[in-house]
């Protein structure tokens, strides 16, 4: 099995072992369609080595066209959204295995947002088996109806004949009394085979005797009946066992062997009479009815149950009958395993309500609920192990009812699925959480919109009065309360993983000095925090919202280890690791690393805890207090930024965690010089402003109109069109927010640009977000300005993209 900690966040041993464990096949696509991850039953149901799996896309795996037309059409939108008809669903679809065969699967699909992207999560089940099964077992009842009716109509048949032959033979007996003649009418006439028999010697036989064995008329008269058998022991046989029987009694009624002239040997139903009672040198009459048909009937029926039987025996689901008292009839291996009983004998002496039940009312209303019908499909019960371990059942099956349709009992297949409603379940929290991210982003956006405006015309109003002037203090006080809030708005941002990814050189020091702030807040008055910083540490090359978001989860998992209070402290440093094995991080290449250490006080963590510790969906916090992905989400940026992570805890010792980032050996990023107003002196170009939020556009137009600037404003694409239809002298720049009603902001400059050739153009959003990549901003040519912005950040962005493009059309 291919690695999952190589591929997803999170991956570990426990990971692997379930992954490896799994009867299903468990594959994971990422934003481009290709297969990330698979584990040995994807390799063994379609027929491929992991390396032959890993990089392709997933359509390779289905059958017919249709699905690959139907996968090309749903993924742009699954790419985009992570929403697609299939997610959420449990499917019955064709897949294709390596050799091109083609087999039943039951596709169960969700999406799964990883590194900002998102992937879906397919769990595959080869149902051949499960549905040739129950194609063999439908198959096998019906032919056990039929061969039953064919034996009932058999036997009803023989019965028929033998009450004739009975009849027929009373008749001969009165027409042998009243006329030869009429009883040689008799007896040509009769269905079944007649004889007159005397010292074992053949003498008269009617027409069936003949044809029945494949004899002219009268060539069987004077033979020895020893002609007639199959072999001498079995003529041997009926004369040692039948023949004193016949005498003593009058009658004997047998089977017997009999063999035509062919040589086919049949079986015989014989009856025998004595002409004279209690004389059996008189002579017998014999009739002889051919049960050849009926015995193989009876033989196939036979079989047939056998087979029936072993079927139930080697089924993967469990399957049994219980009667109305609550007592099971009859069980298979499967569902003796799958309830934990050491055979079949101890589970037969379970009380369903009190033993399997998980609680002993629930059969008694379950029984009441499905009143009245005759079949049943996936009905989910609570039943519980020999041990008490609850389990979830899907059971399917049919009521069984006597002659007068009173239920007396069930039928029933039985599946496990408490492993699938525990994944089910996880994938819900995970869901809840990505549904809390993007309202957290709504939020920050819209927020920012207005922080914007405030931050602007605060930052006007200090400029525009006097610092002895009483509005000038209260208008610093609102600037200062708006990049709080900024920052805050920052942070909510980055915690719901909605900014843009954007790798640069950064001061790890200067990263925790910015947080150190909050993160005291968040942590409360009973914790203690220290920050101890490498003074001239190296540059980490890495996403400032990631490395953010990995101290931010170290931090709060440190706080609810000590919920009585304690010491936090976070330092950080720098280590060559020329040897990441020996240094307890491997998988990392040998190299400078920064060091950042969060080590706590708190409750600690034994080896079995740090075991499963990166682990998605594992926690150790009570119910409702975590979702178990803070940890496994630190894991994947770090092994994302190329770095490792390493843990040391004893139980009631505190805990450290320690993150190596690999050293970027460059300057970090310093923002372009910006020139003042005064500086660069008046403008001379003419910008549209587009933007929905009119206290925005408004600040915008301000700015811009001080500075010298001649401004267009629109607020949706559609006055921008007629504002440059309208308009008679030229338009210089665009500044567009990106995310607008209609066409976005990139729409309108694409459009702008084909009639406007050379136009500058800076977008500016307060939601730096994938909706911001979707709509196409994060090309390395494009201008961004985000929300909310100084007035003289935006004037000397504008200044740059206008210098930008005369160069360009230089």
């Amino acid at each position: 099995m291919a690695d999952p900690g190589a591929m997803i966040p999170g991956g570990d041993r426990m990971f692997r072992s379930i992954c490896a464990a799994a009867k299903d096949a468990i594959l994971l696509m990422d934003d481009h369609g290709r297969i990330r991850l698979c584990n040995p039953a994807a390799e063994e149901i379609f027929g491929y080595s992991a390396s032959e799996l890993l990089g392709e896309e997933l359509h390779i795996l289905l059958g017919p066209e249709k699905y690959h037309d139907a996968y090309r059409a749903a993924f742009p939108r699954f790419r985009e959204t992570g929403e697609d008809p299939v997610v959420g669903k449990t499917l019955r679809l064709e897949a294709r295995r390596k050799d091109g065969t083609i087999f039943p699967m039951e596709l169960s699909v969700s999406s799964v947002r990883l590194e900002g992207k998102w992937h879906g999560l397919g769990l595959v089940r080869d149902v051949t088996e499960h549905e040739r099964l129950v194609a063999e077992l439908h198959q096998a009842r019906q032919d056990l109806e039929r061969r039953v009716d064919e034996r009932t109509r058999a036997l009803r048949e023989a019965n028929a004949r033998l009450e004739a032959q009975v009849a027929e033979r009373r008749l001969a007996e009165r027409a042998l009394r009243q006329s030869e003649a009429t009883l040689a009418s008799v007896f040509r006439a009769a269905p079944i085979g007649i004889a007159l028999v005397k010292n074992r010697i053949l003498g008269w036989t009617n027409e069936m005797f003949c044809r029945m064995l494949g004899y002219e008329p009268g060539e069987l008269r004077g033979q020895s009946a020893r002609v007639l058998y199959a072999d001498g022991e079995e003529y041997e046989r009926v004369g040692r066992v039948h023949y004193p029987q016949g005498e003593r009694e009058g009658t004997a009624s047998f089977e017997t062997r009999w063999k035509t002239k062919q040589g086919e040997v049949r079986d015989i139903f014989l009856s025998a009479a004595l002409i004279e009672p209690g004389d059996l040198s008189a002579g017998i009459v014999s009739t002889a009815l051919d049960i050849t048909e009926r015995k193989q009937a009876e033989e196939a029926l036979r079989r047939s149950e056998a087979s029936y039987r072993a079927l139930i025996r080697n089924a993967v689901y469990g399957i049994y009958r219980s009667n109305r008292a609550g007592r099971f009839l009859e069980v298979n291996p499967a569902l003796v395993s799958m309830l934990g009983y050491e055979s079949a004998e101890e589970l037969l002496k379970a009380d369903l309500a009190r033993d399997i039940y998980e609680r002993p009312e629930d059969r008694a209303a379950l029984i009441e609920s499905i009143r009245g019908r005759e079949t049943l499909t996936g009905l989910e019960v609570r039943w519980k192990k020999r041990d008490g371990t609850p389990i979830t059942l899907r059971l399917s099956g049919r009521a069984l009812r006597n002659e007068e349709g009173v239920t007396e009992g069930w039928e029933m297949i039985a599946e496990d699925v408490t492993e699938r409603q525990a994944l089910e379940s996880q994938l819900r929290q995970a869901q809840k959480l990505e549904g809390i991210g993007r309202l957290a982003g709504g939020i920050a956006h819209d927020f920012n919109n207005l922080l914007t405006a405030i931050n602007g015309y605060a930052e006007m109003l200090l400029k525009a009065t006097p610092e002895d002037d009483p509005r000038h203090r209260m208008a610093r006080e609102i600037h200062r309360a708006g990049r709080r809030a900024a920052s805050l708005t920052g942070q909510l941002l980055a915690f719901s993983r909605r900014q843009v990814l954007e790798p640069r050189a950064l001061d790890l020091n200067e990263v925790v000095e910015d947080m150190e702030e909050m993160l005291r807040r968040l942590i409360g008055e009973d914790i203690r925090l220290r920050c101890v910083l490498e003074p001239g540490l190296g540059r980490i090359r890495a996403d400032r919202g990631q490395v953010e978001q990995v101290i931010l989860n170290l931090v709060l998992n440190a706080r609810d280890a000590m919920p009585g209070g304690g010491d936090l402290t976070l330092a950080t440093g720098s280590r060559e690791i020329p040897d990441p094995a020996a240094a307890g991080v491997p998988r990392i290449e040998p190299g400078s690393y920064a060091r950042l250490e969060v080590r706590d006080t708190g409750t600690g963590m034994d080896e079995k805890t740090l075991e499963h510790l990166f682990e998605p969906f594992f926690t150790t916090k009570g119910p409702d207090r975590g979702t178990g992905l803070g940890l496994s989400t630190v894991y994947g940026i770090v092994r994302q930024s190329g770095g490792g992570i390493r843990v040391r805890s004893r139980p009631g010792r505190g805990t450290t965690f320690t993150v190596y980032l690999p050293l970027a050996g460059e300057p970090a990023a310093a923002p372009p010089p910006s020139r003042s107003p005064a500086e660069a002196g008046a403008a001379d170009a003419t910008v549209l402003v587009v933007e929905d939020e009119e206290a925005v556009r408004e600040l915008a137009q301000e700015i811009l109109a001080g500075e010298g600037y001649t401004v267009l404003t629109a607020g949706s694409a559609e006055e921008a069109y007629r504002i440059c239809e309208r308009h008679r002298g030229p338009i210089h720049a665009l500044l567009s927010d990106v995310i607008l009603p209609g066409p976005s902001g990139p729409e309108i400059a694409d459009e702008l640009r084909r009639r406007i050739p050379g136009l500058a153009v800076l977008f500016m959003s307060g939601y730096t977000g994938d909706a911001i990549v979707r709509k196409g901003v994060r090309e390395p040519e494009t201008s961004l300005l985000a929300k909310p912005f100084a007035a003289d950040e935006l004037v000397t962005r504008i200044r740059e993209v206008l210098a930008a493009s005369s160069t360009a059309g230089a």
